[in-house]
């Protein structure tokens, strides 16, 4: 239960979150942090320097989990999927084209707490 607590967590954060831009230190120290808990191939690596909001989703995800064989595999899946073809980083959502605006949701919906508390439950 805790695992599909932590994939959903993980998931609205890595689509729905938009982070301010991170300087070069700070988005290295991210990667070589997920890099001494999580083998990653040169790809992976380049990627996530492109994906930043998705690379602090994964260092604080890493940061607040216990780093067992299960979890660490979940991880890896999670890098899998910005490696496809299809992911699209939080971080290129504009006023025009954003997640539940074809709903009515008001942009950047994910970043108001009051938003999130009064139409999302998480069991």
């Amino acid at each position: 239960m805790q695992i599909k607590k932590l994939f959903i967590f993980t998931f609205l954060l890595s689509v729905f979150l938009t982070f301010s831009q991170e300087n070069k230190e700070t988005i290295e120290s991210q990667i070589n942090f997920i890099k001494q808990n999580i083998y990653l191939n040169e790809k992976e690596v380049i990627r996530l320097y492109s994906l930043k909001a998705e690379t602090k989703v994964l260092f604080d995800l890493l940061n607040k989990i216990e780093l067992t064989d299960e979890n660490k595999k979940f991880v890896k899946n999670l890098i899998a999927s910005f490696m496809s073809e299809g992911f699209v980083s939080a971080s290129t959502y504009t006023k025009d084209d954003y997640p539940g605006k074809n709903d009515g949701m008001p942009f950047e919906w994910w970043k108001d707490e009051k938003y999130i508390k009064e139409h999302f439950k998480m069991d």
